[in-house]
């Protein structure tokens, strides 16, 4: 099962507004197996030398996520979005061990959290990478 680790300045930058979290628009870029994640990062400039490369249906940045959500239940904020789908045209995608989902609406495009994938991933051309966010949500927050 995939790992969501939160960057420790997400928090800071949704109470001080720097994010917001209800009308902000989010990425998520694919990182290969340099990637590590470290709390302290702030910025995707930090992480973005370890995505994959541009190219066969990848395009540099990652993706934008649709259909966020940031909802509250029973003292549960979650975040969510849909399932987040490369399809590769040309050759492969990947390998991917990693994605890193940044606020691409701030300044610097702050980073929110980063998933390490169970074991490197590649989508052969003519398939699809599918990213697929737990049905509990990408984050909680208790």
């Amino acid at each position: 099962m995939p790992t969501v680790n939160i960057y420790n300045k997400f928090k800071f930058y949704m109470g001080n507004n720097t994010i917001d979290m209800d009308s902000d628009q989010f990425k998520v870029a694919l990182m290969d197996s340099n990637h590590s994640f470290v709390s302290t990062d702030t910025d995707f400039s930090q992480v973005s030398t370890n995505e994959i490369t541009a190219g066969n249906g990848y395009s540099s940045g990652g993706k934008l996520l649709s259909n966020t959500s940031w909802t509250e239940s029973s003292g549960v904020v979650t975040f969510d979005a849909d399932d987040v789908v490369w399809t590769a045209s040309g050759g492969s995608i990947g390998p991917a061990s990693h994605a890193v989902i940044y606020d691409d609406t701030a300044t610097d495009d702050k980073l929110v959290a980063s998933i390490t994938f169970d074991s490197a991933e590649t989508a052969g051309d003519g398939t699809d990478f599918k990213l697929a966010f737990n049905s509990s949500g990408i984050l909680r927050i208790t």
